[in-house]
């Protein structure tokens, strides 16, 4: 009696073992829930933020005389794409009747092995003040520079940096301006997507198998010692 436990509890304990390593495999890609960060840095008009690392992107601020306010960061890992957001929020919403503009770089540490794969922009301006047009110049670290714009709170994007697989830093400079009257900016933000190698991921047949043969190799065993 003693045995038969024991050899069911073991095969049990295989049978479950296989389950979780093949549930681990897929841990953040289709069971899990994505991983996520977000930072938030004071920012001022003229002397900017602190240097700031969130995932494995390094924030440096270059110049810049928009209004003071918040810069947030955030980071999140999805199944095909890391997106990181770099985003602006003035103090107070703010009529940019004189133009203002907002530069910094945005780098992948050297030990990560990912790329920059597309750059989009995003405006929150209200309906009823939406005259407002941003600008993002992105100089990548090699390659054609570009620029993203947006008009009335449209996004713009993503635009793909090329070459692929190459680009390790770029340099983004908002420019933020009205284009009428009536105009209120909430915020902007930049918008980064990565190319980031993935383990292999079984399908869910193999992974269904898997478990289905331990369920019944263990229903087999009991039947033997029963």
């Amino acid at each position: 009696m003693s045995t038969s436990n024991k050899l069911t509890q073991t095969f049990a304990s295989s049978s479950l073992a296989i389950g979780v390593a093949t549930l681990a495999s897929l841990a953040g890609t289709t069971f899990l829930a994505p991983s996520a960060q977000a930072v938030n840095v004071a920012y001022t008009s003229g002397t900017g933020f602190a240097t700031t690392t969130v995932g494995d992107k390094i924030y440096t601020f270059v110049s810049g005389n928009a209004p003071s306010g918040t810069i947030s960061l955030d980071f999140f890992t999805l199944p095909t794409d890391d997106l990181y957001t770099f985003r602006y929020t003035p103090s107070s919403p703010f009529n940019p009747a004189t133009p203002v503009t907002l530069k910094y770089t945005v780098a992948i540490i050297p030990a990560s092995p990912n790329f920059f794969k597309g750059v989009s922009l995003g405006v929150d301006v209200p309906g009823s003040a939406s005259q407002v047009q941003v600008t993002a110049g992105v100089v990548p670290n090699v390659g054609s520079s570009f620029s993203l714009v947006s008009n009335a709170g449209a996004a713009d994007g993503p635009n793909p940096t090329a070459p692929l697989n190459t680009i390790k830093s770029l340099t983004v400079t908002n420019t933020i301006a009205a284009t009428g009257g009536s105009a209120i900016v909430n915020s902007v933000s930049n918008t980064f997507t990565q190319s980031t190698p993935r383990a292999s991921v079984p399908e869910p047949s193999a992974v269904l198998s898997l478990l289905a043969l331990g369920g019944l190799g263990l229903v087999s065993l009991k039947r033997k010692l029963g």
